[in-house]
């Protein structure tokens, strides 16, 4: 018997609102476990410049502005075929050996006309490859 004439009991309340302070929180951290990823790699970008002679064979690329791409993270695709090897800078270094820079310029010959171009890159950050830059001649 309550010795007070108005007995109420809170400990229901203060039970019920433990309770739902307890799913609440294992939601929350259920959550953050489900729902958190890791950060993307970083792509470098890169705004590229590409010219082609009048006869088909002949292609420039210069790099115009952005991110530089260190020496063997990038690759350069000319008719789907991987011809970084191949190009060279005015002062006859091959590609592969250095860093793709702003203002930078590539130069390549081929003996057949060229359809198109891609610049790959593949660094430790993105294994698989990120194509950077792509363009179709008609």
């Amino acid at each position: 018997m309550c010795p007070m004439k108005h007995c109420s009991a809170v400990s229901d309340v203060v039970g019920s609102l433990i309770m739902v302070s307890i799913v609440t929180i294992a939601l929350g951290i259920v959550a953050v476990a489900i729902l958190s990823q890791p950060a993307p790699p970083d792509i470098p970008a890169v705004d590229v410049t590409v010219y082609l002679s009048p006869s088909g064979t002949d292609l420039t690329i210069i790099h115009a502005g952005g991110d530089t791409l260190p020496a063997g993270e990038y690759r350069i695709l000319v008719n789907s075929v991987d011809r970084t090897g191949e190009f060279r800078v005015p002062s006859d270094i091959v590609a592969q050996n250095i860093a793709f820079s702003t203002g930078t310029e590539l130069d390549y010959s081929s003996a057949v006309e060229i359809q198109s171009v891609q610049l790959i890159y593949q660094g430790d950050r993105v294994p698989e490859g990120v194509q950077l830059f792509q363009k179709n001649f008609p």
